[in-house]
């Protein structure tokens, strides 16, 4: 039994991060069930083309799609071709998107099967143990599903608490540029869930309060990626890989016993650190933290739900710098009360911080299963149904600013960071802009993306 699962997203210019929640189903899939196959197909490596093609040569008994709101029609339309090409084939979506919207879909695609709500590996091994056996899909949790002429909406489906049960996520081989080097990398999750109060973030709702692996089983999978399959730089893609301090330390103890020379990043909460912390992960081998900085006006943090002060800010950006750990810091522009003089605040905060890398968002996006999202279709401000309309790709919150204003903030802020940019900083992000393009194409503008060449990973 062959089982595809397609990964829509692309990836941003040379750089590939494989989709983890579908390594870790293929991996739980088979060790179910070893009679089936399981084959992920990532679009940011493989042509539309591609997968239609070996959909039509093995006839795929299901078809998985993660699911994003940014990329919700692409999931859609390949789902919708896959079943013309293979009528027999079952569609079913999951994903942040579906996971919230699981209505909407259904009922305005007739050719999705299924939805899978949350976390996916319980649920889907359930559904094709039962797409196999004939059973009925009555008593799946996190099941949605189509039932003589209506939905069958099945009971919420308990969240993993013991991650180690999970088998290790399936490696798929891909490289980064770190430090001027090509290195074979891996990205790894060492927890679920995130105790943050972000109002424009949907993992807390999703996957809940923060559950962790043991840093034995974390020091299992670490081991075999790097001693098997020689791994150098590790990206941990925990939504916030400091939010238990204690396990941080046992954690990077563990790893510097090893000696392994291993490089990685982390994603964490700027109140999650300190010296002292940032110091353990620097002997262990953390080269960059990103970080949601978000705004330098304290208002603004305070509607966004970040709990955290300026004077925090500032002070983890030094102790970074101190022990040379590159931080990557995220900003939002156009968020509830945002201003000219909030906009100015955040440049003086840029300019003080002088992070290494930066992005900046030009809105606030109102995602799904977000407090925002929640608020403002109470207010108004927005409606589900613009997730419907094929010219929305995001639904952004627009009440106080128009587009223009914000571009021009946006602009302001990207100026700003990029003079108060380290001079490698620099150096470095000019050098990534480069292999982005091909030379032609540098003087027609912006082109595609190079790709790296890997195929479907089955």
């Amino acid at each position: 039994m062959h089982i595809f699962l397609v990964n829509p997203r692309a990836s941003m210019g040379d750089t590939f991060y494989p989709h983890l929640g579908l390594s870790y189903l293929k991996s739980y899939l088979e060790d179910k069930n070893p009679s089936i196959q399981v084959c992920i197909i990532d679009l940011s490596l493989v042509s539309e083309k591609m997968l239609l093609q070996q959909v039509a040569e093995k006839q795929p008994r299901l078809v998985g799609f993660s699911t994003f709101s940014t990329s919700r029609f692409v999931s859609l339309d390949l789902a919708r071709a896959v079943k013309e090409i293979s009528s027999e084939a079952m569609i079913v979506l999951g994903g942040f998107h579906a996971s919230y919207l699981y209505e909407q879909i259904m009922e305005n695609f007739s050719w999705i099967d299924f939805i899978i709500r949350g976390e996916g590996e319980k649920t889907l091994s359930e559904l094709i143990d039962c797409l196999l056996s004939g059973r009925s899909f009555e008593g799946i949790r996190g099941l949605v599903f189509r039932k003589e002429g209506t939905l069958g909406i099945n009971e919420k489906r308990p969240y993993i608490e013991n991650l180690d049960i999970l088998p290790f996520p399936y490696y798929i081989p891909h490289e980064v540029d770190l430090l001027g080097k090509r290195r074979k990398a891996a990205t790894v999750i060492t927890s679920r869930g995130c105790s943050g109060a972000c109002k424009f973030c949907a993992a807390p709702s999703f996957w809940g309060k923060p559950r962790f692996r043991s840093t034995r089983n974390i020091m299992e999978e670490l081991t075999g990626l790097v001693e098997k399959h020689g791994v150098e730089f590790i990206y941990f893609m925990d939504d916030t890989f400091t939010e238990s301090p204690p396990r941080v330390y046992e954690i990077c103890q563990a790893i510097e016993k090893k000696k392994w020379n291993l490089l990685w990043r982390a994603t964490a909460r700027i109140n999650t650190l300190n010296e002292s912390i940032l110091k353990a992960m620097k002997s262990a081998g953390c080269v960059e933290i990103a970080v949601g900085i978000e705004s330098g006006s304290q208002d603004i943090l305070g509607h966004l739900g970040k709990r955290v002060s300026l004077e925090k800010i500032e002070e983890v950006a030094k102790s970074m710098k101190d022990l040379n750990i590159q931080l990557h810091a995220c900003f939002i522009v156009g968020s509830p009360g945002e201003s000219r003089q909030t906009i100015q605040e955040t440049q003086q905060l840029i300019r003080k911080i002088r992070a290494d890398s930066f992005s900046v968002s030009r809105s606030l996006y109102l995602f799904p299963g977000t407090v925002f999202n929640r608020e403002f279709l109470k207010k108004r401000f927005c409606s589900e149904a613009e997730w419907l309309d094929r010219d929305v790709d995001n639904i952004r919150y627009l009440n106080e600013h128009d587009e223009h204003q914000l571009a021009r903030w946006q602009l302001a802020l990207l100026i700003t960071c990029w003079w108060a940019m380290p001079f490698k900083g620099k150096i470095r992000y000019l050098r990534n802009v480069l292999t982005w393009l091909k030379p032609a194409q540098i003087l027609k503008g912006w082109g595609c993306p190079r790709k790296p060449r890997y195929s479907e990973h089955g």
